[in-house]
């Protein structure tokens, strides 16, 4: 388990806990990942409809994954990632080159991609590196 696995495990159980005891939670966020230099972060209201299939460039994020799972791009191109569910999610690279904040239902995250290759991300919340639980591939075509 990573760090921010862990860290949600303990807060579950702190309010679980404070929850039997009659006490009110009190609401925490985790940290958010350091965000990358070519990254954009936008947030909108909730969405009152369902989303939108995904265009081209974009993958969409609900039911605790992402769609499509892989998506192939060429370099140059800015993917989109929008969370239409109802819980917080990441969009974390394998090797580090991007991370978005946690994003809540209706925020956006962008990320150009300079260089081909295959980069495989995952939800820090909700994933793990190496296509563990929510995760999927960019792949970067010349």
């Amino acid at each position: 388990m990573n760090s921010s696995q862990l860290r949600l495990i303990a807060l579950a159980t702190t309010l679980l806990l404070l929850s039997a005891c009659g006490a009110p939670a009190a609401s925490e966020e985790p940290a958010a990942p350091p965000e990358a230099p070519e990254a954009t972060h936008t947030h909108a209201a909730p969405a009152q409809e369902p989303a939108a299939p995904p265009a081209g460039n974009a993958v969409s994020i609900s039911s605790m994954s992402f769609a499509p799972r892989t998506l192939t791009v060429s370099v140059g191109t800015t993917v989109i990632w929008t969370n239409s569910g109802g819980l917080p999610h990441t969009v974390t690279a394998d090797d580090g080159s991007f991370a978005s904040p946690a994003l809540q239902n209706g925020d956006e995250f962008g990320f150009t991609f300079t260089e081909p290759g295959t980069y495989d991300y995952y939800c820090e919340f909700h994933g793990a590196q190496g296509l563990n639980g929510m995760s999927g591939t960019i792949i970067v075509e010349e």
